[in-house]
Order: C-alpha cells, then structure tokens, then sequence
C-alpha cells in the first residue's frame, strides 16, 4: 500500500480511522475526551488503541512468529 485512506466506522458517537503505510491510528472521534485520537499512530504488532464510547478497538497483530519482544529487562 502506498497511498493512505480513512475508515468512517459509523458510530455513535462517530470515529474515523487512517491507514497509511505501515500505519494505523484514530484520525477523528466525536467522544469526548479523545484519548483514542491522542493515542497516535499504531505500528507494531501488540500495540492497541480504543475509543470507549465508540465501543471500538484496533490492534495491530502480526503473523505467527513476528510478535516477539525487542527487549526483556
């Protein structure tokens, strides 16, 4: 993919997504306190983001075998 696009998920409230290479995050939510939109950008398998009142979640997973940690300590 080399373009970005967005995904109104027609909620209530509303909440819209942008995909963009290598990318995913909240672009807009009509909530309140837009914690899903100040999440930011999700890029790693494992990393999630959710807007509560929408009652939606996005998570990025990873083929089997690549969501290993980078570090242990």
């Amino acid at each position: 993919m080399k373009t970005s696009y967005t995904i109104d998920l027609h909620t209530d409230p509303d909440a819209v997504l942008l995909v963009e290479p290598g990318a995913i995050s909240y672009k807009t939510a009509q909530c309140r306190d837009k914690i899903c939109v100040k999440t930011g950008k999700l890029t790693r398998p494992g990393q999630a983001a959710s807007c509560l009142p929408s009652k939606t979640t996005v998570i990025i997973k990873g083929s089997s075998g690549t969501n290993t940690p980078d570090a242990i300590s």
